[in-house]
């Protein structure tokens, strides 16, 4: 006889925040983003993600996204694209 259980796994809410400012330029800043990329590897189908990036303020570089596929090529190349010291908004929602 054999008891085959079922573990759900609750959907995750992850909110990236970034430090972009001048003193992460060059290496600080790629370590961040290839932590940012790791988190993003880690996370399913249905899981939801936000990215926000500060210097001298706060930047929301993506808003709230549900996990898939496409989503995640779009966030691999938003995360790509911070660079430090610059104020840039990407407009991107998937």
């Amino acid at each position: 006889m054999s008891i085959a259980l079922e573990v759900s796994r609750a959907e995750q809410w992850v909110f990236l925040c970034l430090d972009k400012s001048g003193s992460m330029s060059g290496a600080r800043l790629e370590a961040a983003k290839q932590g940012a990329i790791k988190i993003l590897e880690t996370l399913q189908d249905g899981d939801m993600l936000c990215i926000f990036t500060f210097n001298q303020g706060v930047q929301q570089v993506v808003e709230t996204v549900e996990i898939n596929r496409l989503s995640k090529i779009a966030l691999l190349l938003a995360i790509a694209s911070i660079e430090a010291g610059e104020v840039v908004d990407l407009g991107l929602s998937c």
